[in-house]
């Protein structure tokens, strides 16, 4: 069940941006969830990132691409489903 979902969307200036939804594995905590947050909020292009622990996601919203996720992911030492693919992203809970 592991995937990642983006969508495009445009933000307030107008440039386009993405929103993803990654599926996280192997958090059991806030400091977990912390840690992925932290790495994933620090690469190039990210605007914002929010980890649902509970369910087990994080979204993110900018321009970075889905490797530069999935590497920031697993500097926090976590893994990241494999699959992307096209969404409406608001569909699967991202309000961007």
């Amino acid at each position: 069940m592991s995937e990642a979902t983006t969508g495009p969307k445009l933000g307030l200036s107008g440039q386009g941006r993405e929103c993803v939804v990654l599926d996280v594995e192997g958090m059991t905590c806030g400091h977990c969830a912390n840690a992925v947050e932290g790495e994933l909020a620090a690469v190039p292009g990210v605007v914002s990132a929010e980890v649902d622990l509970d369910g087990g996601t994080a979204k993110v919203v900018g321009s970075a691409a889905l490797p530069e996720l999935k590497a920031a992911v697993e500097r926090a030492g976590y893994k990241v489903g494999g699959r992307a693919k096209p969404d409406t992203a608001r569909q699967s809970g991202c309000g961007c």
